[in-house]
């Protein structure tokens, strides 16, 4: 017998076989097989997924965290941990008895100080099973950077939205506290004005300066409209929601405020945003979810979503190919919109509706009730990388409105892009042939870094361990307009992407 997805939801739920039981008995094809092989291979074990605070000063205590996935297994972690790392004078903390108090969020926040320049790591280690875990790279200085490096999720959606799950407050306290992350964003689908009024008093009261930002946001919510979905951001709390009509419904009791994108930017600028919104645009290329790149506004609309839990969208036929809702659909991905003139910056997200955004790990996993399923359809979220003065919700917003921002497929690879000393999102004039720098910094041996240019790639780059660090000045002058990006590629499979740059003849 062949069960459907609800099937296999209802027979986990109500007979709580773990996951190989009911593949034991099933046989599967298409999208769900590749990735389904992966959960074999992982099925009754508990996995740690370690993130540390990137950019670290010499000396000084940082933030440490281990989320726990339990694959195949309905009881909660009650393992002893240790911790060591590639600084011999690193300062760590004690051995680690997983308990009660841990549950909720399961995770634990630790603090840790390493006393050695240079990149690091922090292994965490299992004692009965005897299985490490590795955290991102953090890079030591014993001077402090101009711009610091900050990763976050700036597209989630809780029980607050008709698609999401989980208290507003537990989205952003996972975010925060078990994923380790610098800022995150509800982005509710079209909220209304009293839903409004409680998200922005969610992310004041959630905001702390220099440990954890967060903005005003919502998901505009276009598809009946074919104008496709977009995260409008604010630089200050207190702002407007224009609607669309998603929700346009009696039993919502929501009404639209906006018929087309063109009505949204002609509100925005009615309401006196102009200048203090940025605005964002998850492409969802599929049959549902078309993405016009004629209705864009440049002033609002100057970054694009380029990964998410659903998918690669920066080109046809790439790695981590969306296959939801129809699929990927011609036209619509990030190089057409750079080829149409659009000046996108890159971010990544979860587009998270499971209540534990920030997640780098596979795909939709849940572990209780109807949290049992693995969702084969999609993949792991995505989060964006930043290069802002400080944390604050202004710095965060301004780091992302001026593209100085990167994206990736969940884990915390550090990319850093410049072209004649121009950082990742800018638009400078030049009649000389370009020199670009590149560093790269991986959570695992780097594949490859390709140079792309107009959609096109330039330059590859081949990986030898997990630091990559080029020049390339055999380049010519731009003869109109040229943007460049990078592509990074680690043998894991994960990916980033550095925010274009702009070169145009004087």
């Amino acid at each position: 017998m062949k069960l459907t997805r609800r099937q296999w939801l209802w027979g986990l739920g109500a007979t709580a076989l773990p996951l190989k039981s009911l593949l034991a008995q099933q046989e599967l094809k298409g999208g769900y097989r590749g990735q389904l092989d992966e959960y074999r291979r992982m099925w009754d074990q508990y996995f740690h997924v370690v993130n540390a605070s990137t950019n670290q000063q010499l000396g000084t205590p940082f933030r440490l965290s281990t989320a726990i996935l339990r694959f195949g297994l309905q009881d909660r972690f009650r393992g002893r941990i240790s911790l060591r790392s590639s600084d011999p004078k690193a300062v760590l903390p004690a051995p680690y008895q997983f308990g009660s108090a841990d549950d909720e969020y399961e995770s634990h926040l630790f603090q840790a100080t390493l006393n050695s320049e240079g990149e690091h790591t922090i292994t965490v280690r299992d004692e009965k099973t005897g299985s490490e875990f590795v955290s991102n790279r953090i890079v030591v200085s014993a001077r402090e950077p101009k711009y610091k490096l900050y990763f976050g999720d700036i597209h989630i959606h809780s029980g607050w939205s008709v698609d999401g799950r989980g208290s507003p407050d537990y989205n952003y306290v996972y975010a925060r506290d078990a994923m380790n992350l610098d800022f995150a964003c509800l982005t509710e689908h079209d909220p209304t004005e009293g839903r409004w009024q409680q998200i922005k008093a969610k992310a004041r009261e959630l905001y702390q300066p220099g440990r954890f930002a967060t903005m005003s946001a919502y998901e505009w919510t276009g598809h009946k409209v074919n104008a496709g979905h977009k995260n409008v951001y604010y630089r200050n709390f207190e702002a407007p929601v224009f609607r669309s009509n998603f929700l346009d419904d009696p039993v919502y009791k929501v009404s639209a405020q906006t018929w087309s994108a063109f009505d949204l930017w002609a509100k925005l600028r009615e309401s006196g945003e102009t200048g203090k919104t940025a605005k964002w645009q998850s492409i969802i290329p599929s049959a549902a979810f078309t993405v016009p790149w004629n209705d864009a506004d440049p002033e609002f609309q100057r970054l694009v979503e380029v990964y998410s839990t659903w998918g690669n969208s920066e080109y046809a036929d790439g790695p981590r190919q969306i296959r939801v809702m129809g699929g990927p659909r011609p036209g619509h991905f990030v190089q057409d919109g750079l080829a149409a003139g659009q000046k996108l910056g890159f971010v990544g997200a979860s587009d998270s509706h499971s209540g534990r955004p920030g997640y780098a790990g596979h795909g939709r996993i849940y572990f209780d009730s109807d949290y049992s399923f693995p969702d084969t359809e999609v993949y792991s979220g995505g989060i964006t990388g930043i290069y802002a003065e400080e944390l604050t919700h202004e710095a965060v917003f301004d780091a992302i409105n001026s593209r100085r921002c990167f994206a990736t497929t969940g884990v915390r690879i550090i990319v850093e892009f410049r072209a004649d000393d121009h950082w990742m999102g800018e638009e400078f004039k030049s009649n000389d042939a370009p020199h670009f720098s590149a560093r790269v910094v991986g959570t695992a041996p780097i594949e490859s870094v390709t140079l792309v240019k107009n959609n096109t790639d330039y330059v590859v780059v081949p990986g030898n361990g997990p630091i990559l660090q080029f020049e390339y000045d055999k380049t010519e002058p731009p003869k109109t307009t040229d943007y460049y990006y990078l592509r990074v590629i680690q043998a894991d499979g994960e990916m980033a992407w550095s925010s274009p740059v702009w070169i145009s003849k004087k």
